[in-house]
Order: C-alpha cells, then structure tokens, then sequence
C-alpha cells in the first residue's frame, strides 16, 4: 500500500499543532504553545476559535454539539458551546500525574484523557501512569493504570477497541471498552522497538528510536502514527506489520496526524521541527501537510 498523492502545505506559521480532527466539514487543531484551539477549511482558510490561558491539547465533541479541550497545564477539561461561552466540565488533577494530554470522545459522550505522567521540562524520568474516564454526568475515574505516557488514541470499527501509543514504550496497546467506560483487556496491538530504558530522561531519550505521538485510524482497522522520534507517519496492521510510510518534509518531524476531509481519504500530518517549547515560541515553525491516501477514515 502506498499514498495516492503528494505532500502538500495546508498552513504554515503555527508555534506547535497538536490533536487535529475533522469535524463538521473543517480540520480542528490545538496550537499548543500559542494557547488557541484553529479550524481550517479543506483550502486553507483559517479562523481561531478560541484562546485560552494554558495550553489546549485533546480535543473532542459531545453528542449535544460541544467541544471538549484539555488544558494542559490545569488538568481541566472545559466545554464550548456553538457561541464560544467557556464552562468547566471536568477536574482531571485527582488521578494522573504530570500535565494532561490527549483525549478521545465517543458517540455517546464517554472521554478518555490521559496524562503525560512526568515533567518533561523539568527533565523527570518517565514514569507509568493513568488514563481517566470523564462519563456523560462529568464523573472523573481511572479508566486504566499502568500506562506509559499515553497519547493519542483512536477507536476501532467495533468501537469497543481503544488503541492507545504509549510514546515511551514504543507500542501501541489496544484495550477493551466496558459498558461503564472503563478499559480492559490490555494486549499488544504492535511493539514498534525495542522499548528504552527508563533510568533517566536523557538515557531514555537517547535510546528512543520510535516514539508513536499521535494516531488515526482506517476503514481496515490499520492505525497511522506519527512518530515523534523522527520517523514520519507509519501506517501499521495489528500485529506490527508496516504498511506505508511517509517522511516528514525536511526539518520538520511528524508529532500528530488524522483522517478525514470531504472524501474521508486525506490524511493531515503536524509537524514542526521539535517540541521544545522555548525554540517553537521564538521561531514559530510549525506546519499542517496533508497528503492523500488509499484507505480512507471510517465511515
């Protein structure tokens, strides 16, 4: 399998994009480090939707139409409704451990949330940590413990499967989605490297040669990642098997991606040169690609 078309530059400009979706008729991406949540018409067109105080990462909508952003820094979940007006919807400092990060939302409004589990910046040693379930009546519980630094995920065709990249581990984890929300049935979905050892930061860094980021998910069940290590964006079966790979143009490396635009078939790709937050807000490099592909997103 391979991409059905070239690479090309939707907007550039960003300071760093994250958690971008596809959302009625637009891409929707959190510009991380310069606090604003953008969406983008399959042209191009840009608007800012909102701002915020802290960092926004995961995004995701509710049956009744709202948008859900995790704040980083405040381990918050908040709502925005269609007229912008800003609600607290879920306290997230109770369970996890380091800055909130990505989020997925399913078709019955139940959010998964995980944390970064260490501080990065402040040069911790990863450690494992926890994914919340934020229910429809904004109840906060673990979901699942024992994660390291879990990020995006994505929901299978059954939509009960919940594929998790654990960034630090090199792998993807699927688990099983219960009736309450909670997730059971860990098990490999694919061990994309050797894992690094977790001794210290920089050891772990150093020896990190796949660090899965960002996820989307096909009509066959195969996941996209966007691998943080340098890797471009790799479309893998369940299994491990390598599909497809696409590069990263040069100087840029792929942090996240998604499936969606009019035909379900592009494939959007953020990336920037690195995640330091320091370099990207003096020298904002950050850039949404998209490129076409041959199994497009599901229905």
């Amino acid at each position: 399998m391979s991409t059905t078309g070239k690479l090309q530059t939707l907007y550039e400009g960003g300071y760093f994009f994250e958690s971008p979706r596809w959302n009625g008729g637009r891409w929707w991406v959190s510009d991380m480090f310069d606090n604003r949540v953008l969406a983008l018409t399959p042209l191009g067109s840009v608007s800012v939707e909102h701002r915020f105080d802290d960092h926004p990462s995961g995004l995701g909508w509710l049956p009744d139409g709202r948008l859900l952003v995790v704040l980083m820094n405040a381990r918050t979940v908040v709502a925005v409704d269609g007229l912008g007006n800003v609600t607290d919807y879920a306290d997230l400092t109770v369970f996890g451990s380091g800055p909130a990060n990505d989020m997925i939302v399913d078709s019955d409004g139940y959010a998964w949330v995980g944390y970064l589990g260490f501080d990065m910046a402040a040069g911790q040693a990863p450690q494992l940590t926890t994914m919340v379930r934020v229910a429809p009546d904004r109840t906060v519980t673990p979901a699942i413990n024992g994660l390291l630094t879990p990020n995006g995920s994505v929901l299978l065709s059954d939509r009960r499967t919940l594929v998790i990249a654990e960034t630090f581990a090199s792998r993807l984890t699927s688990v099983q989605i219960a009736d309450d929300g909670s997730l059971l049935d860990r098990a490999v979905f694919a061990q994309l490297a050797t894992p690094p050892p977790l001794t210290d930061l920089r050891s772990c860094l150093r020896a990190l040669r796949v660090a899965p980021d960002g996820l989307a998910v096909n009509s066959e069940d195969c996941v996209w990642y966007a691998d943080a290590a340098g890797g471009g964006c790799v479309l893998v079966a369940a299994g491990g098997q390598v599909l497809d790979t696409i590069e990263a143009p040069p100087g840029l490396q792929v942090f996240a991606c998604a499936l969606g635009g009019p035909t379900n078939d592009t494939l959007l790709l953020c990336c920037a040169p690195d995640a330091i937050e320091y370099r990207r807000r003096q020298a904002p490099g950050s850039v949404l690609i998209t490129t076409r592909v041959e199994t497009p997103a599901p229905p």
